[in-house]
């Protein structure tokens, strides 16, 4: 996880008044050059963003979503203009990494992973069912809005929720007036502008794993755009020990195990930073690090072994391992 940490003291003193709170299961901080009621607005426009894509709550719009293409039949729905620049930005992603970045993996509460072989079940409807891939290449948006489900679809956005959530913040906070700052939603952080001319933001890379606080790895001078951060794995004792990563291809339903600890991304829309982290944790360091150079991203993958690999411009200094 990125956190920030001033200048000067490397002590966590922020310069502006910032609004901190809990949302998107984690630890949210607006930091800007705007007043309270400004701050107030913004962390408003974040809890709007999370209710709609929140898949744990009945009502909101992704758990709608998911509910009319269980109902039996393909769906045929009108969607918020939020929700379908997320499924747009989803669509194109899944095509460029061949179905390593999908949004219907994990779409239901009682996804598992089955650490003894492997392999990930889902519950739909009350009943275990296998991993299917591709689905979501059959979601369609009509010109007029409608969005068009295959039956039986759900969705789960935690992969790219935050991000949106981010840009729609800094544009709110733009609109205000507000010209320096960031946001920094769990990792996951977009800057509006440097600290003072010329000197931009400092946040720590923990080492993968690390209490939070805990130990860092690099160093990232934030200046402009934004950047996110993927990672997960645990030692699992049902194999003696062995890490495992929580992250799962989408493409077979395993669970991730290529070496990757975690994945940093930056590139200039918070969206795309946030659900291109995934991807690359799934796709591994080398293609994903020609994928990001495609998409004009930069990339620094930490690997388990303690070796980091980064694209030649990404904004980082490395201070240690990242194991």
């Amino acid at each position: 996880m990125l956190q920030g940490i001033h200048n000067r003291d490397f002590q966590g003193t922020l310069p502006f008044p910032c609004c901190r709170f809990f949302a998107f299961d984690t630890r949210n901080v607006i930091c800007v050059d705007a007043d309270d009621a400004v701050l107030e607005r913004a962390r408003e426009e974040a809890l709007r963003i999370h209710d709609a894509f929140n898949r744990f709550s009945p009502e909101s719009e992704v758990s709608r979503m998911s509910a009319a293409a269980a109902r039996g039949e393909d769906a045929e729905i009108s969607c918020s203009p939020d929700m379908i620049a997320v499924l747009q930005v989803c669509l194109a992603l899944h095509g460029e990494t061949g179905g390593a970045f999908d949004p219907t993996v994990g779409m239901s509460a009682c996804a598992k992973p089955d650490f003894g072989g492997d392999t990930v079940a889902f519950c739909r409807g009350g009943r275990e069912q296998s991993v299917s891939t591709g689905g979501f290449s059959h979601v369609r948006i009509s010109s007029d809005g409608l969005l068009r489900i295959p039956r039986g679809l759900g969705f789960d956005f935690g992969g790219i929720a935050k991000g949106y959530a981010a840009e729609r913040v800094l544009a709110v906070l733009s609109q205000a007036g507000a010209t320096r700052g960031f946001v920094n939603f769990g990792g996951t952080i977009a800057v509006l502008g440097p600290e003072t001319p010329g000197l931009a933001w400092v946040f720590g890379l923990q080492k993968a794993g690390a209490e939070y606080g805990g130990d860092f790895c690099a160093l990232i001078d934030a200046a402009q755009g934004a950047f996110a951060t993927s990672a997960g794995y645990f030692r699992d004792s049902s194999s003696g020990g062995r890490v495992r990563s929580h992250i799962i291809d989408p493409r077979t339903g395993v669970s991730v195990d290529n070496g990757v600890a975690e994945v940093t991304v930056h590139c200039q829309s918070a969206t795309l930073a946030d659900a291109l982290s995934t991807a690359l944790f799934v796709m591994g360091p080398a293609s994903g690090l020609l994928l990001a150079g495609d998409l004009g991203a930069e990339a620094l993958f930490s690997m388990r072994d303690g070796s980091v690999k980064a694209s030649p411009g990404f904004p980082a200094r490395i201070l240690g391992g990242c194991e």
